[in-house]
């Protein structure tokens, strides 16, 4: 079952591109002229989160609706970026032979994105992690800690989860996780 509500938080008008490629909800996202991706570490700062919105969605594509993505091609609409804003940014997600590792993201936790070119990234792009997240994503005695300290991290604001403070089990991979914004990007 999709979360439908990825912006908690915002004063700014939504707004939309045509997506360059397949975008999640839940992901941050660039806009450059009108063409979305998906926000990577190398662009530096991200343009806005990417909106589950159903009725949108449909529009554009019934099979949208199933697996939460907007397809190349596509409308996408997004929240753009504001500080202070709350939302639900989507999680990277373990892997099943436990390569990629699933993040550990507390309450008042510094998030954000990882180096993407980076070999033990993986495909992270979009995707937040907790600052000091470490993932042996080549094999098992090699492994990347990605910090701002480590200049492999970008921080874009503090995981809001106070359940994880009440010391209640959460699952912490590919679920959308509450983030209170940054007014940009910090490396």
């Amino acid at each position: 079952m999709a979360v439908q509500f990825y912006v908690e938080q915002s004063d700014r008008a939504y707004q939309s591109g045509i997506a360059d490629e397949v975008v999640y909800a839940g992901e941050l996202v660039n806009s450059d002229a009108g063409s979305i991706t998906r926000f990577a570490y190398s662009d530096s700062d991200y343009d806005g989160l990417a909106l589950y919105d159903p009725e949108f969605m449909a529009a554009e594509d019934e099979d949208a609706i199933a697996d939460e993505s907007v397809e190349v091609g596509d409308l996408v609409k997004f929240a753009p970026d504001e500080d202070a804003a709350v939302v639900h940014v989507r999680t990277i997600e373990e892997t099943t032979d436990g390569v990629t590792t699933a993040p550990s993201i507390g309450h008042e936790t510094v998030v954000g994105v990882v180096d993407s070119g980076d070999a033990d990234a993986g495909d992270f792009d979009g995707r937040i992690v907790e600052e000091g997240y470490t993932n042996d994503e080549n094999d098992d005695t090699t492994s990347t800690t990605f910090s701002r300290a480590n200049d492999n991290f970008l921080a874009i604001g503090e995981a809001y989860r106070p359940a994880k403070q009440n010391g209640d089990s959460v699952t912490d991979f590919d679920v959308p996780v509450r983030v209170q914004l940054y007014g940009s990007a910090e490396a």
